[in-house]
């Protein structure tokens, strides 16, 4: 498999297992794209940890419970990453308001050229 799906339920009182389950029971019986992981609520670090501890790819992205994704563009993330050897990859987001409908693309990197490859130490400032 090109992807593997690690959902964290860190302690939640909602129906985060259940949805999950009967999630993976439907589209992948046999288990060998979403593994759940459940365990008592340590807050956002101790999920990070944990999913990471536990990923077995090369790389790995985190989608927090109330993010959302553009399949497609999740798609050519994934086909892209099939030929990277680089440790990083930064891609941009956008924060979705929907109470005032509206999205707002984030380009916080804009400081990179999209496509770049980089050096960890000429992107490090030392004094």
């Amino acid at each position: 498999n090109s992807i593997e799906i690690l959902v964290v339920n860190d302690g939640s009182k909602d129906d985060t297992l259940r949805v999950v389950r009967e999630f993976t029971s439907r589209f992948d019986p046999e288990g060998k794209v979403i593994k759940l992981i459940d365990k008592e609520n340590g807050g956002h670090g101790s999920v990070l940890n944990t999913g990471v501890a536990l990923a077995k790819g090369k790389y790995f992205k985190i989608i927090d419970g109330d993010d959302t994704v553009d399949p497609l563009e999740f798609e050519k993330l994934i086909d892209l990453l099939k030929d990277e050897e680089c440790d990083l990859i930064l891609n941009y987001y956008c924060i979705d308001a929907p109470y005032e409908n509206r999205i707002d693309p984030q380009r916080i990197y804009g400081m990179l050229a999209e496509g770049v490859e980089y050096r960890f130490e000429d992107l490090c400032h030392y004094r």
